[in-house]
């Protein structure tokens, strides 16, 4: 179906926000395409924070919104769903638009499968109207559906469509990035060639398959990593949590959008004040991993953020002839380091995934600090 279509056959819209999400991808092409840099769209930094925003739309204007997002991004919004947009409390309607990853009987990444199986239950539980969409779902048969949706919203209760494979028709993608000539496997593969026997955890998405690929292509195992597939945006809590637990070094790499999603962990590990953890923030301004949708990283001064919250050293990085240098420099830094590098979206096309389970990783990694603190 036409994305067009699609949103003539909904209530009217004047807002939309969200995290994009692959399986929606037309649909979030199409906002990105007519509404960027406009008042009707905004990508959030998390699912909860665009749930907040979206509420706030409707108490200025009395108008529906929409709040976009993948299936793991529920997660996000439970808080604010129950506390502040229920009926219960303040009674504020959205229409939701969530891309339905790991749903049964579908072949996913591990990532997906239990989200997958629980979302019309989360859905429900939270009080929220449901349906389901597909590529044989007809006009006529959504247009049933919405008349449902009509009753639901004037009683102000939120309704969501669950989006599954294929059901829009394609857009193209407007391609939003950084244009540093830098990649972020190139920024991987120098971190590996300085981390020695350290340990290195990565966020979720191209990261942790870029380290996984490379470690494969250098024959080295993969035991001193920890591969971060889902939980976007707590790698660096998670981080934290080993550093404070071990005296190895610690590498940290993060992605852009991951560091915004929950940025809050940056206060921890700036206060803590580590001397073993080292924060990569490698920053290509998007959601490169559902799409290539923009952040608002490029905007903001990260290294200025992260000095705010603590952090001792701050460094940016733009081009590769400085990177060996910075990433020499802070390797036995003796206080907490952040170091932000500006890449350009894109990846090889043929790039694998771990052929591990995470409980499998686990395991390994686990063994391997183990086996450092007898040392």
């Amino acid at each position: 179906m036409k994305v067009e279509q699609f949103l003539n056959l909904l209530p009217k819209i004047d807002f939309f926000t969200g995290v994009p999400d692959s399986k929606i991808k037309p649909f979030c092409n199409y906002l990105v395409n007519k509404y960027y840099n406009t008042n009707k769209l905004t990508i959030a930094v998390n699912e909860g924070n665009a749930v907040s925003l979206a509420a706030g739309f409707y108490l200025a204007t009395n108008k529906y919104p929409c709040v976009f997002m993948q299936n793991s991004g529920i997660g996000n919004i439970v808080n604010p769903v129950t506390s502040l947009t229920d009926k219960s409390m303040f009674g504020i309607p959205i229409i939701y638009v969530i891309g339905w990853r790991g749903e049964p009987n579908k072949i996913d990444a591990p990532q997906h499968i239990k989200q997958g199986s629980i979302t019309k239950d989360l859905l429900n539980l939270l009080g929220i109207y449901s349906i389901e969409v597909d590529k044989d779902t007809t006009s006529f048969e959504l247009k049933e559906n919405i008349d449902v949706f009509n009753d639901k919203l004037a009683q102000n209760k939120s309704v969501a469509i669950l989006v599954k494979d294929k059901f829009f028709d394609h857009i193209d993608n407007p391609l939003i990035g950084s244009n540093s000539s830098l990649t972020r496997e190139q920024v991987i593969s120098k971190v590996l060639g300085i981390s020695g026997d350290d340990i290195i955890v990565s966020t979720t998405g191209k990261t942790s398959r870029e380290l996984f690929e490379l470690r494969k292509q250098r024959e080295e195992g993969h035991f001193r990593d920890f591969l971060i597939v889902g939980s976007m945006g707590h790698a660096s809590a998670v981080s934290l949590g080993v550093a404070i637990n071990t005296k190895k070094r610690v590498w940290m790499i993060d992605g852009d959008g991951s560091l915004l999603m929950h940025m809050g962990a940056m206060a921890l590990i700036g206060t803590k004040d580590e001397s073993n953890i080292i924060h990569i923030v490698i920053n290509n301004g998007s959601h490169e991993s559902v799409g290539n949708y923009p952040t608002i990283a490029n905007k903001l001064d990260l290294c200025q953020i992260a000095k705010g919250f603590g952090y001792q050293k701050c460094i940016r990085i733009t081009k590769l002839e400085n990177l060996d240098n910075a990433l020499a420099e802070i390797k036995n830094s003796t206080r907490s380091v952040f170091l932000e590098i500006r890449v350009r979206p894109g990846s090889r096309s043929n790039l694998g995934r771990p052929s591990f389970s995470p409980k499998d990783n686990k395991v390994m990694f686990m063994n391997y600090i183990k086996e450092k603190k007898h040392n």
